[in-house]
């Protein structure tokens, strides 16, 4: 008998062990890393075929900071604020733009936020760590790249940076816009790209499109006689085409 109870325990306490390895420590606390959030939900919806302003958002990017601070960066304007965590999930203190939006620490690091505010019912927003911010991304997703300029005496290489800076043109900046005044300058509903350098600035409305496998920006120039009132300039009749270079 005696025996049988000793095989019996050593039984029981093997599989308790076992158990006992397997098990996540009851206490265990959940961390979030600090550092920057890119909009990985906002950026896939951005492809040629959207129209990039009209894509309802929370912001571009979240930015964590070290204690408790969070931003809410929606590229033209930052809003600051403190959070507390509890549990798997970020509480902001504040309601940026008048509304609460919890925040999960979900697998990889990312951040799942529940956006109560553009979407009915509510939609989860997924942030993902990134050392590029989301300007940088969406350039490289939309235009970055080396093209030849299409004009009627030959072609021109020219580059479009990632960071927005341009080489081999008159234009040394550019700017997709994506968001406030610089997005709304067409009289009707299309993508616009700004174009700068030292001396000025010109707007293009842009459509992206493949051709044999090629991608293709068709440029044209924004006109109007009063360029500062927003929502009054026309497309030019005559188009700059962009061909990537492979």
């Amino acid at each position: 008998m005696e025996f049988r109870y000793i095989i019996a325990f050593l039984i029981i306490l093997l599989f308790s062990c076992k158990n006992e390895g397997t098990k996540p420590a009851e206490n265990e606390k959940v961390s979030v890393r600090e550092g920057l959030y890119v909009n990985q939900t906002l950026l896939d919806s951005m492809d040629g075929n959207a129209v990039w302003y009209d894509i309802p958002r929370l912001c571009e990017q979240l930015i964590l900071k070290a204690g408790d601070t969070i931003i809410f960066d929606n590229i033209w304007e930052q809003l600051d604020g403190t959070y507390r965590l509890s549990g798997d999930t970020v509480y902001p203190d504040q309601k940026p733009y008048g509304a609460a939006f919890p925040i999960v620490i979900g697998n990889n690091g990312q951040l799942n936020c529940l956006d109560t505010l553009h979407f009915k019912p509510m939609k989860q927003v997924v942030f993902v760590p990134s050392d590029k911010n989301f300007i940088e991304q969406l350039n490289d997703k939309l235009v970055a790249g080396k093209y030849q300029i299409v004009t009627d005496t030959g072609q021109k290489a020219i580059e479009l940076k990632n960071d927005g800076n341009v080489e081999g043109w008159s234009w040394t900046k550019y700017e997709l816009c994506i968001s406030g005044d610089c997005a709304d300058m067409s009289d009707a509903v299309r993508n616009v790209i700004l174009f700068s350098n030292e001396d000025k600035m010109d707007f293009f409305t842009i459509r992206i499109e493949k051709s044999n496998g090629k991608r293709r920006l068709i440029l044209k120039q924004l006109i109007e006689k009063s360029p500062d009132i927003k929502g009054e300039m026309k497309e030019a009749r005559d188009s700059v085409i962009l061909i990537l270079d492979h």
